[in-house]
């Protein structure tokens, strides 16, 4: 969702969405951010302040949920509070200046408090100087404009663009130039007239430009004795969007800006990204801002009126108005003349430009200072507040991402454990048959020949004593042939023709001798016709049952394989997820520790 002001909206009626789907993870702060939205349509500051506590209590809860749809609403009411900073602050310039100071007093005691979350804010609440900026795209003559304040040529200029490092100026006794390094050396002080070596932007062939920029500089602080109120520092910053790393140390320093100069060029008056500046500014509560349209002095007098018209028109919704916060100047006609020692020409616009500045950094600096310091308060608390969120969502997105891969993983998992069970089940049944064929092959020989051997045995316990001599050994004869075909239907040679069972001529024994006789003769006779092929098919039932268990452990071996790496990156992940989470438990206090610590100084100020 995108939190936008527009003529029919303000950011309280885009608010009601949001607050809505919030309900379903935070559905007390969710029924108090909306009871605010129907009182704040005024835009009380005591009712902004509470309903930017509110959202940031909404937040916090939305990160305990631990969900995309709950991450996806945090940002939304994150660009909520965006959109009501500005609003809040212009509320806070119209409260009474005892609330205001109530609200700097209790900030103050907070900072002063052991509590980590408002630690950064001593040095800005304790300092009661004020930080002017000059800011602009680069050529804009932001320096030239300096030096014509300060009736001098002390910051050094070019026609190609020039400052390349803040150079920030302090009232002092005496004209003194430190420069600051980035390697944190000791800074050095250097003479005024060797400052471009120092400040300036590296152009091409110069060797003491290259020289100077290998040397690393940070910033410069010159103390100078101005005219300039005591409590006044007075900062020129290097152009915007001549080189990403200048822009974003100009950047930089504007957040600690109380006032801040907005350099523009009447020859190319207000470009679509200085427009986008101006509106960041002023949607972060920059409210002291005054806008220096230069060189005028090379325009006819019709482009003077258009420029007029022009400016009035774009820069009027950001505090623009013509003579107050609106000025069309000459910074270098106004520093030639005082160079020169002369009056400085009212048509250059000087003059009348820093009467404003006089007034609202002496006449109304406290003012200036308190609103500056409630504002710097917000962006460091909320800052950090949005910091440690994202931290937080950051952390929730990678275990969500690992959970998901985890239970991926754990699916497949599942999905082959079924599978390799299924697998498991039909081989231990196949191996089972196997050794079955196995055991019925020898119990189809060893039950025929039991049976075989019984039939003998009672027939000789029935049968009279001369059918024991005369026919039995050709009735065993017939039964062991049926026998054999039973068991080996494809016996070769055919038994019929080879089969003996014969009683030795005048052999005369008892029942019992010649029973055990004609066992042992079948016995032989057994073994010469099966014994073979019953081994045979026993070795190969033995290898069709070894094969198939190697099969098995081959299938095991593979499966390993491929089960391995699986189960191996569900550690790993299991792990990660322990320890991812522990690291969001601790980014989740943090965040909810920056959201408490934003949630007090917003309610301070709506005391």
């Amino acid at each position: 969702m995108s939190i936008a002001v527009s003529s029919a909206t303000t950011p309280l009626d885009l608010l009601h969405e949001p607050a809505v789907a919030a309900a379903a993870y935070a559905p007390r702060e969710s029924e108090s951010l909306l009871a605010l939205l129907g009182q704040a349509r005024d835009e009380h500051s005591n009712q902004l302040a509470a309903t930017l506590a509110v959202l940031a209590a909404i937040r916090s809860r939305l990160l305990e949920a631990d969900v995309p749809e709950a991450a996806d609403l945090w940002e939304d009411l994150s660009a909520a509070s965006h959109a009501l900073r500005g609003p809040l602050i212009d509320a806070l310039r119209q409260a009474p200046s005892e609330r205001q100071e109530r609200a700097i007093g209790f900030l103050r005691e907070l900072a002063a408090s052991e509590a980590e979350a408002f630690v950064g804010l001593r040095g800005p609440l304790k300092d009661a100087g004020l930080v002017v900026a000059v800011a602009g795209d680069f050529k804009r003559g932001k320096s030239t404009l300096i030096n014509a304040f300060l009736g001098r040529r002390l910051l050094p200029t070019r026609v190609a663009p020039a400052t390349a490092v803040p150079c920030i100026l302090k009232p002092g006794s005496e004209l003194v130039a430190k420069v600051y390094f980035t390697d944190q050396t000791e800074p050095e002080e250097v003479p005024v007239e060797d400052l471009e070596q120092y400040a300036c932007i590296v152009l091409p062939g110069r060797e003491s430009d290259e020289l100077a920029f290998r040397a690393g500089v940070q910033r410069i602080e010159i103390s100078i004795p101005t005219t300039l109120p005591p409590n006044v520092t007075l900062i020129d910053l290097p152009g915007l969007n001549e080189e990403e790393g200048r822009t974003e140390v100009a950047r930089q320093t504007l957040d600690s800006a109380d006032s801040i100069i907005v350099v523009l060029a009447a020859t190319q008056l207000l470009a679509e990204n200085e427009l986008q500046f101006i509106d960041n500014l002023w949607s972060r509560g920059h409210r002291s801002l005054v806008y220096a349209i230069n060189f005028v002095d090379g325009l006819e007098e019709h482009e003077v009126r258009t420029v007029r018209e022009r400016s009035s028109a774009l820069l009027a919704p950001y505090g623009g108005v013509l003579g107050k916060s609106i000025f069309l100047v000459s910074a270098r006609q106004a520093l030639l003349a005082r160079v020169a020692g002369e009056a400085t020409p009212p048509e250059s616009g000087i003059p009348e430009l820093e009467a404003i500045l006089r007034a609202r950094l002496v006449d109304r600096a406290e003012l200036t200072w308190r609103i500056s310091r409630l504002r710097q308060v917000l962006d460091r608390l909320e800052s950090d507040e949005e910091d440690a969120g994202r931290a937080v969502l950051q952390q929730q997105q990678i275990v969500q991402r690992m959970r998901s891969e985890l239970g991926g993983i754990a699916s497949r998992l599942a999905k082959a454990e079924r599978i390799y069970a299924e697998g498991d089940a039909a081989t231990a049944h196949d191996m089972a048959m196997r050794r079955q064929r196995i055991e019925d092959h020898a119990a189809l020989f060893d039950g025929r020949w039991a049976a075989l051997e019984n039939d003998l045995r009672e027939r000789f316990k029935r049968e009279p004593l001369p059918w024991v001599w005369q026919k039995a050994g050709e009735w065993l004869r017939d039964e062991l042939i049926r026998t054999i075909r039973e068991v080996h239907p494809q016996v070769t040679p055919r038994p019929e023709g080879y089969l003996r069972i014969s009683v030795p001529p005048g052999l005369r024994v008892g029942r019992d001798a010649l029973r055990t006789f004609y066992l042992n003769e079948a016995s032989r006779e057994w073994e010469r016709f099966t014994g073979e092929a019953r081994r045979a098919r026993r070795r190969e039932l033995e290898e069709a049952l070894a094969e198939a268990e190697r099969e098995h452990r081959r299938q095991l071996e593979s499966r390993e394989a491929t089960w391995a790496p699986l189960e191996a990156r569900r550690a790993v992940l299991m792990t990660a997820i322990e320890a991812a989470g522990a690291g969001t438990r601790e980014a989740l206090q943090r965040a909810i520790g920056a959201a408490e610590a934003l949630r007090v100084a917003l309610e301070a100020m709506a005391d």
